[in-house]
């Protein structure tokens, strides 16, 4: 059975609104809305139509989804405060989500590395709630044994988090969210260290 719910999931990858890949089918928004609820289903033409579109077999729209959704849009942080869209939140907020997916299915077969972050941050925070980002930054620093930055990302993957680098337009550099496992997504774009 065609589902709709990866065809939504794969047009917000994307960035696409309804209306978009409306357009791009030559159907109509309500038609594409449709195929996302299990309405209708589409057309062998549309169904050929989005495997071109999106670079998928056309197994991909009848297979289960596997996605978890952990990850929320609202608990992205952009580093220099750019939430400029909040379509383009979502689809970040989708990026990871497939990322986590295959992670997932990676981890089946490599172990990765202890996720130390959380306990750290936990402990350096202790009872004092009131510390600084600062504070709570340079604690952490000492409990991973960094003088500079010279080495940030190397320790940070080293004690589970995910690094990952694409193409985030000219306004962002980068942006991490938090879910079991700490994401940081950095610019092509704008190359960052720090």
């Amino acid at each position: 059975m065609f589902s709709g719910e990866k065809l939504k999931d794969i047009r917000i990858l994307n960035g696409f609104s309804r209306s978009e890949l409306a357009s791009m089918l030559d159907v109509s928004e309500q038609a594409i809305w449709q195929y996302e609820t299990g309405a209708t289903l589409p057309n062998l033409n549309n169904i050929n139509q989005l495997k071109q579109l999106f670079n998928v077999k056309a197994k991909y729209f009848y297979s289960p989804n596997r996605l978890t959704y952990n990850v929320d849009e609202a608990t992205i942080a952009y580093r220099n405060g750019d939430r400029e869209y909040r379509s383009k939140t979502v689809t970040e907020a989708m990026f990871l989500n497939f990322t986590s997916a295959m992670i997932s299915d990676v981890e089946q077969y490599v172990e990765a590395p202890p996720n130390n972050l959380k306990k750290w941050i936990v402990t350096s925070l202790g009872t004092n709630r009131e510390s600084s980002i600062e504070e709570l930054a340079m604690k952490v620093r000492s409990q991973l044994g960094l003088e500079n930055n010279k080495d940030l990302l190397y320790v940070l993957e080293k004690n589970g988090a995910v690094i990952l680098e694409k193409n985030l337009g000219k306004e962002t550099d980068a942006y991490s969210t938090w879910t079991d496992t700490p994401f940081i997504v950095l610019s092509r774009e704008k190359k960052i260290i720090g």
